[in-house]
């Protein structure tokens, strides 16, 4: 009996990130629990160009929308304790969320052949950092598709944490 599509798409997305990460050049740890909202961390390395060792907390989601390239931004429906966690501002690590979409299908996620592998669709960030909580069970947000999650936006992403600003 094959996965159930939840955890499917969780499993996915960690992968997905995973990929980025590494093509990066940083290092990704994850957590067993999830009580904040933070299913792993992105960690940098001692950079002299940099005044900190960057860090970055992700809370992980993965959808699946077809056509998501009709419209500027992905509406995404975030349960409220995870939009309330994400919102936080009086935390050191900076956190976003990323959000992988994917095809309908699940044989449609990954294309292996032998010169080149394929991954679909994009993933996409969002901060919420200093937003203002809601008492909603969910929280509509919509994602900016030119925040797209990639290896040179997760360099400058940890750039700027590096440098001491805020996301």
């Amino acid at each position: 009996m094959p996965m159930d599509p939840n955890q499917q798409k969780e499993q996915y997305s960690i992968a997905f990130v995973h990929t980025i990460a590494s093509a990066a050049g940083y290092n990704i740890g994850e957590f067993k629990v999830d009580d904040f909202s933070v299913d792993c961390s992105i960690n940098g390395y001692r950079d002299v160009a940099l005044k900190y060792v960057p860090r970055l907390d992700l809370q992980l989601k993965c959808t699946a929308y077809e056509n998501y390239k009709d419209n500027a931004t992905i509406p995404f429906d975030l349960r409220q304790k995870n939009y309330n966690d994400l919102c936080a501002s009086h935390v050191i690590v900076p956190r976003i969320l990323v959000v992988v979409v994917v095809p309908d299908d699940p044989v449609r996620w990954h294309e292996h052949l032998e010169e080149q592998s394929i991954t679909r669709y994009c993933a996409y960030w969002h901060s919420l950092r200093g937003e203002p909580p809601t008492d909603q069970s969910q929280k509509r947000i919509h994602l900016d598709r030119a925040n797209v999650f990639n290896p040179n936006t997760l360099r400058s992403l940890m750039d700027t944490i590096g440098n001491g600003g805020t996301i």
